[in-house]
């Protein structure tokens, strides 16, 4: 199981971007995936 913590701002930077692409890449291959979203990465 691979767990993202996101907890950037969804603008400025590419680092939220990535990691959900990368999840999203893994929820493909049948890779179980969860994704954390704090502080700005709530927005």
């Amino acid at each position: 199981m691979v767990t993202f913590i996101l907890n950037h701002t969804p603008y400025g930077k590419e680092i939220s971007y990535n990691a959900l692409r990368i999840a999203l890449t893994l929820i493909k291959k049948k890779e179980p995936v969860r994704i954390f979203m704090m502080d700005d990465g709530v927005v």
